[in-house]
């Protein structure tokens, strides 16, 4: 009876062993760098192929001379950015005033200026930012471009304030050229390589995007080099490129302050200017806008969703799924241009934005296959909004609960175990105790959930 008794308290011990080692989390392969400060966050340029983390709000008040992340486009940042949902607020860049005084950049300008192959951007939170740039302005990106093929991804950031590009003026035979390009999020994806895919998913701007021409006589604009969007001023492919924009919005107004805007591109609530290339893609799924667009002195192209659209290129594919903007709060009844450089010869437009009132656009029956239950939500007299902003509503899943992932991962455990038992006890002359199994059974699922708590708590739950 005693050797039973050790028996069992052995294997219950074996039992909890086995659930501690596979519940505990493997280390990282790679330790973040946590940033706390103003100073740690520039810091950040020092080594651009970086993994960071912030730890906590930082207010970026009374902080001068901030010089965007992978400022000179020769360094761009490669690595990955997590924000973890705290706030960078009152971040201004001047980044015109860094080139002329400091002889730092080039102009553009957003908390990261260039980003380059594989980068992973998540979690930003800027709250009332001042990014001024030249001829870029992106309130998370100012550029990103490709020097090899590979992904990129900004998920789930957002940015409140104003972003303005004032414009870089440079001669072409008899004329001088503005180029301007702002957008709340992105400034602009020209560049990017062969076979890379980008994906801008789960973010959302209110800033206000304003576009000016820059200091010295202009005496003429060249048509299709101003780009302003509430949530990207332009993205333009090459081939093979796959770019990816879902359940995304802006509110944020454009405003035109150029002295002839007649001649001035491209502008639209949600994106300025956009560019498929051959055998590239581009999809837009469950996205919104509201900002208001001009609808005096007229640029080339306006729309109350997209300023233009330039697809007309071998196997070029433009999708709209479900996509919608506030005919309203925008000033325009129609979302677009399309242009069609070959007579539309070639490229595919599949779907296109829908035009809905204030009053639609604030009823969730509106948004037709959006998820209302995990990424939007929206409440009475309001647009939709996407939970992962409100603490009180959080997305959940599976991964965030240990006992439910306990349940999961151990009964097969427990099971497999208790028939051991039974074999063992056996084997050496007992009896298979049905109680006695029951209740080790019992036992062992609280220890091991027990243990999976723990690991939990090791893990940063």
């Amino acid at each position: 009876m005693v050797r039973m008794r050790v028996l069992n308290v052995f294997l219950i011990l074996m039992i909890f062993s086995m659930g501690l080692i596979a519940l505990i989390p493997e280390k990282a392969e790679a330790t973040a760098t946590i940033i706390t400060t103003p100073a740690e966050l520039q810091a950040i340029n020092n080594d651009v192929t970086g993994s960071y983390e912030l730890g906590n709000d930082i207010d970026m008040t009374g902080v001068e001379d901030f010089v965007p992340i992978g400022y000179d486009g020769v360094d761009a940042f490669t690595g990955s950015f997590d924000g973890k949902g705290y706030v960078i607020s009152n971040l201004t860049i001047d980044a015109i005033d860094l080139r002329n005084n400091h002889s730092i950049g080039d102009g553009a300008a957003g908390l990261f200026a260039f980003v380059d192959t594989g980068v992973v951007i998540q979690n930003v939170i800027l709250t009332n930012a001042t990014i001024i740039g030249d001829w870029v302005a992106g309130g998370i990106v100012a550029w990103v471009y490709d020097s090899i093929v590979g992904n990129y991804t900004i998920y789930r950031c957002s940015v409140s304030g104003s972003i303005s590009a004032t414009g870089s003026i440079w001669s072409r035979s008899v004329m001088r050229q503005a180029v301007f390009v702002a957008g709340g999020i992105l400034g602009t994806s020209w560049g990017l390589n062969g076979a890379s895919t980008f994906t801008i998913q789960e973010c959302y701007s209110t800033a206000t995007i304003t576009g000016s021409e820059p200091d010295g006589s202009v005496t003429r604009w060249y048509p299709g080099t101003y780009y302003l969007g509430g949530l990207i001023g332009q993205i333009d492919t090459s081939y093979l490129n796959t770019v990816i924009i879902k359940d995304c919005y802006s509110t944020g107004n454009i405003i035109d302050a150029s002295s002839e805007p007649e001649d001035s591109a491209s502008m639209g609530g949600f994106i300025g200017w956009m560019q498929v290339a051959q055998f590239s893609s581009i999809t837009i799924t469950n996205c919104y806008s509201t900002g208001s667009v001009p609808t005096t002195g007229l640029p080339l192209y306006c729309g109350g969703f997209i300023g233009q659209i330039d697809y007309d290129y071998e196997n070029a594919v433009m999708t709209f799924s479900s996509c919608y903007w506030d005919t309203e709060t925008s000033n325009w009844d129609t979302w677009g241009n399309p242009y069609l450089r070959n007579g539309g010869a070639y490229g595919t437009l599949i779907g296109a934005p829908t035009g809905k009132t204030t009053a639609e656009m604030q009823t969730q029956s509106t948004f037709t296959g959006w998820d209302f239950t995990t990424i939007w939500g929206i409440d009475s007299g309001g647009y939709p909004y996407l939970r992962w902003t409100i603490p009180e509503a959080p997305i959940s899943s599976s991964s965030d609960f240990p006992v439910t992932r306990s349940l999961t991962m151990i009964l097969p455990v427990v099971l497999v175990s208790l028939l051991i038992l039974g074999s063992i006890r056996m084997a050496l002359g007992g009896q298979m105790d049905v109680v006695m199994l029951i209740l080790m059974g019992i036992t062992a699922l609280l220890v091991i959930v027990g243990a999976d708590v723990i690991a939990g708590m090791i893990a940063g739950w």
